[in-house]
């Protein structure tokens, strides 16, 4: 439970698991009772004897589904029978919907696409993948095919066009590539303090005084200073918000021990009474960096 081991241990732990294969690993705990179990795509989870001999997975109209959940010995569950197109028409035929209302069921659309694809935000991509692949996944009703429509002046950008194709692998492997180039999570850490103030001087004023201060710290630690990639004060994307205006100072580090005794400097500096009576905030790793 000493943690001013657990890096050294981490290392440790990592060396010795990277010395054999996943395979490997496997026959080396078969049979033992050990809970060690191999992380499965999907694909290999379908066909993992455990999980077949557990019943996990079942067939339906040729389409592999997980089983229902929960099980019970004296009331088995079964998935339902999917209802035909005819079925569905002829309900809601019955409803008052005309041919072209029902047509328009099944479509979905997602609109002003670039207004998620490009805002100031690593994550802008991702988040705009998201919610096209979400959109397109409520159109088509059982076996009845639908349309998704997306509008976009980036018919080109990777995230569209994996979009449209369903192919989130392809998606998966430009985002993480382009992550890898412009050296943002997950290959290293983000750590942002956001400076907020009614008045702007004093906005600016404690923003500053938090950069020089974090600037004297790696000064006195040179192997702090050898992680840091970025240490940048800017305006926030979002530049003013409740009437109050907002700076941010961020820190682009790799990970590492060093990286929590910078995080430690930096909530020090922000956990403080700011001169200017500015409202402080730390974020490492945020989810939002509006």
């Amino acid at each position: 439970y000493d943690q001013q081991h657990w890096p050294e241990w981490r290392v440790a732990f990592a060396t010795r698991i990277a010395s054999r294969t996943r395979e490997e690993w496997v026959d080396v705990f078969a049979g033992r009772d050990a809970c060690v179990v191999p992380v499965l795509d999907p694909d290999e989870a379908a066909n993992d004897p455990h999980l077949i001999a557990r019943e996990v997975y079942v067939d339906k109209g040729g389409i592999r589904h997980p089983a229902p959940a929960p099980r019970f010995s004296q009331t088995p569950t079964e998935l339902p029978d999917e209802s035909t197109e005819d079925e569905t028409a002829e309900v809601l035929g019955e409803f008052g919907y005309s041919h072209s209302d029902i047509r328009r069921l099944a479509d979905a659309g997602v609109i002003a696409a670039d207004a998620q694809l490009y805002l100031p935000d690593y994550r802008a991509a991702e988040r705009a993948y998201q919610l096209m692949a979400q959109v397109a996944g409520r159109a088509g009703r059982a076996s009845r095919p639908g349309r998704v429509l997306i509008q976009t002046y980036s018919t080109g950008h990777y995230a569209v066009q994996a979009a449209a194709q369903h192919d989130f692998l392809a998606f998966y492997r430009e985002e993480l590539g382009l992550r890898d180039l412009s050296r943002f999570p997950p290959f290293t850490r983000l750590i942002r303090a956001v400076f907020a103030n009614e008045d702007e001087p004093a906005a600016q004023f404690d923003a500053r005084r938090a950069k020089e201060a974090m600037e004297l710290f790696l000064e006195l630690h040179p192997d702090c200073r050898a992680q840091v990639l970025l240490l940048e004060l800017t305006d926030a994307p979002v530049a003013r918000m409740n009437g109050r205006r907002r700076l941010q100072l961020v820190l682009k580090v790799w990970p590492g021990p060093e990286g929590r005794a910078i995080e430690d400097a930096l909530a020090e500096v922000v956990g403080r009474p700011q001169p200017g009576g500015s409202w402080a905030s730390l974020e490492v790793d945020p989810v939002n960096m509006l």
